[in-house]
């Protein structure tokens, strides 16, 4: 029926402490075909609390490229969140109750695409511009406060299952949007909504940041990936700032490339975030059999090592890292973002078993 989910997503919930235990890449790849609890309705709660944020037993450098993000509870996240956004000119008690209504808006018992995944992403693009004088070659200052907001909600509401599933299972969000690019549709509509809802911004400065919010979660969708590519790389060969479109087009391959950037990091955390979207591929595969619509055999791995190697070296190989080596062509000082895929697409190659 059109507007829920199959009944196989409600078995065998995963409690958030589960989630956040720091265990090994090996345990994570024994979860590798657990199933996990997704909520039937993906509509958002948007209630607006002020917050009073608790500064974290263990600190970290948020600037790091690799941040130890597993290391953290939610409250954490929304803290180090809060820090990254200190010195945008924000109200900082409606930033606070913010960021917090944005990560209870993200499911947390999801393997992979829960507030770990939209702090992370957002994370490791105020690394890249610590890097660069806050992308000031590329973007404006209130263009880059809008990115970071877009980077930390570009995944408010996944369900852990794709497009094609929303859209084969007749999904009330499917219909909402004629099929075309459905989460990414509604994760830009959540947060957009909720940044209206804390009125951080004024009413002219929401007019004019909604579009530019929703064209560069959009381009997170992988339908996307191509065009995003070609016309970052027409836009940067000729790059003006003085244009709006150009800086457009920048942002929206930064966030595509952030998204994809789990495998950039050292390969201890790069391998659990491999193990995550993993389970999420495989357990949409049950789900798919469970509700008798055409399998997505490219997404089963199962628990088998050659697959799952397999699966991570065609990835970096064919999308992740000519994805990152245009950005460094471009943007100063991330030489080790790619030189990190490398590494790990090496590492992939050689493992035999997680210890």
């Amino acid at each position: 029926m059109a507007g829920k989910l199959p009944d196989c997503l409600g078995i065998n919930a995963n409690n958030e402490e589960a989630i956040l235990s720091m265990k090994s890449t090996r345990e994570y790849y024994e979860d590798i075909m657990h199933p996990f609890k997704i909520r039937e309705s993906l509509a958002p709660s948007l209630e607006f609390c002020l917050v009073n944020l608790q500064k974290p037993c263990l600190i970290a450098d948020i600037s790091v490229k690799d941040f130890p993000v597993f290391s953290h509870t939610v409250p954490d996240l929304v803290y180090f969140a809060f820090e990254i956004f200190r010195g945008h000119g924000l109200d900082e008690p409606k930033l606070s109750a913010l960021l917090d209504m944005v990560s209870k808006n993200y499911f947390q018992t999801t393997p992979f695409h829960n507030f770990w995944h939209g702090f992370s992403v957002m994370q490791m693009i105020y690394c890249i511009s610590e890097r660069n004088t806050k992308l000031s070659d590329f973007i404006t200052d209130k263009e880059y406060t809008y990115l970071l907001l877009a980077a930390i909600g570009h995944d408010i509401c996944h369900p852990g299952m794709n497009n094609s599933f929303l859209i084969a299972t007749k999904h009330e969000l499917s219909i909402k949007y004629n099929n075309i690019s459905v989460l990414e549709n509604h994760h830009a509509s959540v947060i957009l909504e909720m940044i209206k809802i804390s009125e951080i911004f004024s009413s002219k400065t929401l007019k004019k940041l909604s579009p530019i919010i929703l064209e560069v979660i959009l381009s997170t969708d992988m339908a996307r990936h191509k065009q995003v590519c070609d016309e970052y790389i027409n836009t940067l060969e000729n790059f003006d700032k003085t244009i709006p479109n150009h800086r457009q087009k920048f942002m929206n391959y930064l966030l595509h490339c952030s998204d994809l950037g789990n495998q950039t990091l050292d390969f201890p955390l790069a391998s659990i975030w491999s193990m995550k979207v993993l389970q999420e591929f495989n357990y949409q595969v049950v789900c798919e059999e469970n509700a008798g619509i055409r399998v997505s055999e490219f997404m089963r791995t199962g628990n088998n090592m050659v697959k799952v190697k397999n699966s991570q070296i065609g990835f970096i190989e064919n999308i992740i890292l000519p994805l990152w080596n245009g950005l460094a062509k471009y943007v100063k000082n991330i030489d080790d973002f790619p030189e990190g895929l490398k590494k790990n697409k090496k590492r992939w190659e050689e493992i035999q078993e997680f210890k």
